[in-house]
């Protein structure tokens, strides 16, 4: 199944998953690459058309897709709206949103009982500070279930009372363009599809996306992909990673990097595409050290919390890279699990060996391989409960540096050891971190 997915051209892989939106139940995001909720999707669609299950579109199902997907578009009259405020674009339902109001800054659409709400607008300002403003909007039972920063935009979900809400902000040239999202939680399964196909589609300065040149067509009969190598075996299900990203890697010191454990999973690691070797295996309670050429990069210098409690009050950041075309530094934020080493975050499966740091930027641990992929809802990975490593356990691996000691926060923090910005901790790692990627595919830890 994904041989044949990914035996396509980009534009026709991106429209099948486009497509399975509005005619199965497509729940992430559009990036033309193969994975478990396209393939359960495609199943999905052919069991609605009481055809074998193969995850395999045919080119008469693919017709089939299409226009089934067309007959619902056509029956919500969705139609990609350029905002004259804005500027950006994005798809919207006007069965749905039958009202319109410009506003100072932006538009306004409402359903016809004013329950479901989009809001368009502009913001001024670094992405970092404006996603802080949002996680942290002042209003009483309000609470944030997923929040996302990435170098080129966020994203911020929640339940407010009774209403869920999502707010998504992108860089533009000259200005940050977005909008907010927000309707009666008890409707979330009805609106799912209508949430995802905004945040898919919504472009903050349209005709700008980055176009992916579609593969060569593969030759018949050879077993070889296009331009030649070995055909890997398809995942087994959601729990196998295919071959590019599986972790995250801190520099320790000169070619020395500390991640997850399940590093020794790979016979073929890499670390930034070049060879790497598995000097020190690591364990449930230990990092994993692997040498690499780490070039000029410079070697982690936060200060260490020697108790993974630290900034549990506040909160913990979670600084790793996510897959994609090209893996992305991404940071997100989670909390401690009470007196226990475990952090509640979203995380994908790849985000093992990415760095937990408390609020004033102590490092105080890694995030262990999960042991299973977590289920994407509408589009998002939920924060769940995940083990972490001790970090200051590195001392004990031969070769490696052990990183400059502080002592914990202690509640009568000075004034300098006030909580800092997510986007500003990040900052501070960010040069420090590597993709470690394997060229096989490999299946989380049970």
């Amino acid at each position: 199944a994904q041989f044949a997915f990914e035996g396509l051209p980009e534009v026709t892989r991106r429209q099948i998953q486009d497509d399975l939106i509005w005619a199965s139940n497509f729940t992430a995001v559009i990036s033309g690459q193969f994975g478990a909720r396209t393939y359960q999707a495609i199943q999905n669609f052919q069991r609605m058309l009481n055809a074998p299950q193969t995850g395999i579109l045919d080119p008469a199902q693919q017709k089939t897709l299409a226009d089934a997907a067309a007959r619902a578009r056509a029956t919500a009259r969705v139609m990609v709206q350029v905002d004259p405020r804005t500027g950006a674009s994005m798809p919207v339902a006007q069965s749905l949103f039958t009202r319109r109001e410009n506003l100072p800054s932006g538009t306004r659409w409402e359903s016809t009982d004013g329950q479901v709400v989009l809001e368009t607008g502009v913001g001024s300002g670094e992405l970092p500070a404006a996603f802080e403003r949002f996680v942290n909007v002042p209003t009483p039972g309000r609470k944030v279930t997923y929040k996302l920063l990435r170098p080129d935009f966020f994203v911020v979900s929640g339940e407010s009372g009774q209403r869920s809400f999502y707010v998504r902000y992108a860089a533009a040239p000259t200005n940050l363009r977005g909008y907010a999202l927000s309707y009666p939680t008890a409707r979330a399964k009805e609106l799912e599809r209508h949430v995802i196909s905004i945040a898919n589609g919504f472009q903050p300065v349209p005709g700008q996306a980055v176009a992916m040149a579609p593969p060569a067509d593969p030759q018949p009969g050879t077993g070889n992909r296009p331009g030649g190598g070995t055909v890997l075996a398809p995942p087994s299900g959601p729990n196998t990673i295919n071959p590019g990203l599986i972790l995250t890697g801190g520099v320790i010191a000169p070619n020395r990097i500390a991640t997850a454990t399940f590093a020794t999973t790979c016979p073929d690691v890499r670390v930034n595409g070049k060879p790497a070797r598995v000097i020190s295996p690591g364990n449930a309670t230990e990092p994993a050290i692997l040498e690499a050429d780490t070039g000029n990069m410079r070697p982690l210098n936060a200060p260490m919390s020697n108790t993974l409690a630290a900034g549990a009050s506040d909160g913990v950041v979670v600084v790793g890279f996510t897959p994609g075309a090209r893996p992305t530094l991404s940071v997100t934020t989670g909390e401690m699990v009470a007196g226990k080493p475990r952090v509640a975050a979203p995380m994908y499966r790849e985000g093992g060996g990415s760095l937990i740091l408390d609020r004033q930027g102590n490092l105080v641990g890694l995030m262990n391989a999960p042991h299973q992929a977590p289920r994407i809802v509408a589009g998002l990975v939920p924060a769940l409960s995940h083990d972490t490593i001790k970090l200051s356990s590195i001392s004990m691996n031969p070769g490696a540096m052990r990183p400059t000691q502080a002592p914990a926060p202690t509640p009568a923090a000075a004034p300098a050891d006030r909580p800092r910005s997510a986007g500003a901790i990040a900052a501070d790692v960010a040069g420090s971190l590597v993709a470690i990627s394997c060229g096989q595919p490999v299946t989380l830890p049970k």
